[in-house]
């Protein structure tokens, strides 16, 4: 596991040269990998890869809110999918940078991020407005019903985006930012 071996050997303190090792290793083997890509897809396949990889949150999050509309009887017509798509893309590139973004590579400041309660306050907040604002722009387009059970998922992707912080969080309890292995 990643997070254990990010620690010094008495568990007590990130180390910091084996988590900007870390990090520099993954950085190293992404662009290895988007190179492998861009060779077999050419630079507008590549392209057009990237783009489809930028969105893929958003579709996830369009595929399972469909779900849920369709389990509640307000299935989303291909209209209103295209739409709430759009919506939820546009909302999330206005989102600031997270730090606890999973392919943020810099493993120390997460370390430190995780620690600082202003910061995990802000990031909670700021998916919280950009949930508003999806669905502010969502009421333009869908039922009222859909509203309510689009309010719901969105509501469950923060509590479980907090959940997700809380449980990195509570792994660092205590831990500190040391400078080598212990």
């Amino acid at each position: 596991d990643l997070g254990m071996k990010l620690m010094s050997s008495d568990g007590a303190t990130l180390d910091v040269a084996a988590a900007e090792a870390a990090g520099a290793e993954m950085e190293l083997k992404e662009k290895e990998f988007d190179a492998r890509i861009k060779g077999l897809l050419g630079a507008d396949g590549f392209s057009k890869f990237q783009q489809y990889q930028e969105t893929l949150p958003d579709r996830e999050a369009v595929q399972a809110v469909e779900q849920q509309f369709e389990a509640g009887g307000y299935p989303l017509a291909s209209e209103q999918r295209t739409k709430l798509l759009q919506v939820l893309s546009e909302e999330r590139q206005k989102l600031p940078e997270s730090i606890f973004d999973p392919s943020n590579t810099d493993f120390v400041a997460q370390a430190k991020a995780f620690q600082a309660e202003d910061i995990i306050a802000k990031t909670l907040q700021d998916q919280k407005d950009m949930h508003r604002r999806v669905a502010d722009r969502a009421r333009g387009f869908l039922s009222p019903d859909q509203i309510t059970e689009l309010a719901k998922f969105l509501d469950q992707q923060r509590e479980t985006e907090e959940l997700g912080i809380r449980i990195g969080q509570g792994f660092l309890k205590g831990a500190g930012v040391g400078a080598g292995p212990g």
